[in-house]
């Protein structure tokens, strides 16, 4: 339906930071921040991007647009 999305395998934290050139620590922190806002939810062996329109324009806000 294009509003929800699943990455499975789940990636490795240091792999995603080494993806956007920060820290594990980072990702740790903003997958948590978006799990409490609803827009992911973390299965036991899936990521689940639940809400890919909340996402969308989280990113549209950091990048400023």
């Amino acid at each position: 339906d294009g509003k929800t999305a699943t990455i499975r395998p789940i990636p490795v934290h240091a792999d995603i930071a080494s993806w956007v050139s920060t820290t594990r620590e980072t990702v740790a922190r903003v997958l948590s921040d978006l799990s409490r806002a609803g827009v992911i939810i973390r299965k036991k062996d899936a990521l689940e991007v639940v809400d890919m329109e909340e996402l969308a324009m989280m990113v549209e806000h950091v990048r400023g647009n």
